[in-house]
């Protein structure tokens, strides 16, 4: 029986403490706002800085269609930036959960053989105190 509900229980410690990094502060989303807000001036300044200079040497059409060829390339090279900082922070979140769990089955077992004893001796008071270790967990992890 205990081998089944350890597994269980890894799984929800480990969700509760996933969804409780994923929170955020309140001065990180107006940073973020900023940021973007000022990249995109600065990129719109380079992108009239490389369509005048280009006027210099082609037409205005050809020097239009320079800028734009030029900007989509800079962009698609940024997402693809993007992206693979992205996959790579997923892989190593990803990496670390195996490890977590493990060390937390080792903690269950070891918690497990230490309680064992006082639980088949006080099943009753044993029931409560998991009810209300349970109880509290729930509200500390929701």
């Amino acid at each position: 029986m205990r081998s089944l509900i350890e597994p269980v229980i890894a799984q929800v410690l480990l969700e509760g403490l996933a969804q409780k990094n994923r929170r955020g502060g309140k001065l990180e989303p107006v940073l973020l706002l900023t940021s973007a807000l000022l990249a995109s001036a600065g990129g719109f300044l380079l992108i009239y800085a490389i369509y005048t200079g280009l006027l210099t040497y082609l037409s205005v059409p050809k020097a239009a269609l320079a800028a734009g060829v030029i900007t989509l390339l800079f962009a698609s090279l940024s997402a693809l930036g993007a992206a693979k900082a992205a996959r790579r922070r997923r892989q190593r979140q990803a990496d670390q959960i195996p490890l977590m769990a493990a060390d937390l089955q080792k903690s269950l077992a070891q918690i497990g053989q230490e309680l064992e004893i006082p639980v088949r001796s006080n099943p009753a008071t044993a029931l409560l105190i998991a009810g209300l270790a349970g109880f509290m967990s729930g509200k500390r992890l929701h």
